[in-house]
Formats: structure tokens, C-alpha cells, sequence
């Protein structure tokens, strides 16, 4: 099998504990359900009337109909919700990057044979490449006469 050189550095991507969209959803509909309770204003009748039999057919018919007070709380909910995604998000980034570093870091004291670029080399070991692999990949860069041309130093002719 031959190794695959047209491999790229690839940084590492974030890793999700769970779906952003569910994460999202969920914390909405919980944010939804804990500020109606704690801070859910009880409905009113359109002229202000307070009524015990608000919730059953035609409560407030005389008083211009029902009115919730409660509109702020979907936004709100809707405020945290996206903040919960945007903490998971940045917190997997911050994961990913700092993963990327170690990875990244692992080779800055690896050592390199004599003869090879030590930038080039640790390179390809970043993405993933082996000992072997890489060296064979920088022979297949150089040109083919490299070593005869660095043997023999380049004359000026006459004309």
C-alpha cells in the first residue's frame, strides 16, 4: 500500500459533548418553565380585572379579553438558550485548540536526522506522517541530482 502524501495539515476541530440544536431546544424550553414558575405573572383581564376563573371559556369576555403579561419571558429564554450554545461552542473551541497545541508542541524537541530541514521534518510529523513516510516524502521533493550538484561546485565557461 502507498502512503497518501497530498495529506494536509489539518487543525483539530471541536468536539461536541452534545448536538448544539438539542442543546439549544432543551435549555429553552427548561429556561421557559423555571422563569413561569419563579417569575410568571398570573393573567389579567384587558381592563386590569383580576379573575379566579381566568383559564376557563369566556373569563374575561365582559372585560376585553385576556391579557398575559408573560411576553418577556420567551425572550429571556430565548437569550439563555443561545448563551448556553455560546459557551458549549467556545468551550469546545478552547478544548480543540489547546489540544491542538500539546499535539503541535509534541514535536518541537523531536529529533532530526542529519541532512533534513528540522521545520519541513516535524512538519509532516504534525500531520501525522511517520518516520519512514516523512523521509521519503522530503527525498521525493528534492531534486534528483541534488546530491551531485552540491558534490560538484558549478564552473564559469569562458566564451
Amino acid at each position: 500500500m502507498r502512503p497518501d502524501y497530498s495529506r494536509q495539515y489539518q487543525p483539530l476541530k471541536p468536539e461536541y459533548p452534545i448536538n448544539p440544536w438539542l442543546l439549544g431546544i432543551g435549555v429553552f424550553f427548561v429556561a421557559m418553565i423555571l422563569l413561569n414558575i419563579f417569575f410568571g405573572l398570573p393573567p389579567v383581564c384587558r381592563d386590569g380585572w383580576h379573575s379566579s376563573s381566568i383559564g376557563s371559556r369566556g373569563a374575561c369576555s365582559h372585560h376585553g379579553g385576556v391579557v398575559s403579561q408573560n411576553g418577556w419571558i420567551f425572550w429571556a429564554s430565548a437569550v439563555i438558550s443561545a448563551a448556553a450554545v455560546f459557551l458549549m461552542d467556545a468551550r469546545a473551541k478552547a478544548v480543540a485548540r489547546a489540544k491542538e497545541l500539546v499535539r503541535l508542541k509534541r514535536f518541537d524537541d523531536y529529533p532530526v536526522p542529519d541532512g533534513y530541514d528540522a521545520k519541513e521534518y516535524r512538519d509532516l510529523l504534525a500531520v501525522g506522517f511517520s518516520d519512514l513516510e516523512t523521509q521519503k516524502i522530503i527525498a521525493a521533493r528534492r531534486p534528483k541530482n541534488a546530491s551531485a550538484r552540491e558534490a560538484r561546485p558549478e564552473t564559469k565557461r569562458d566564451s
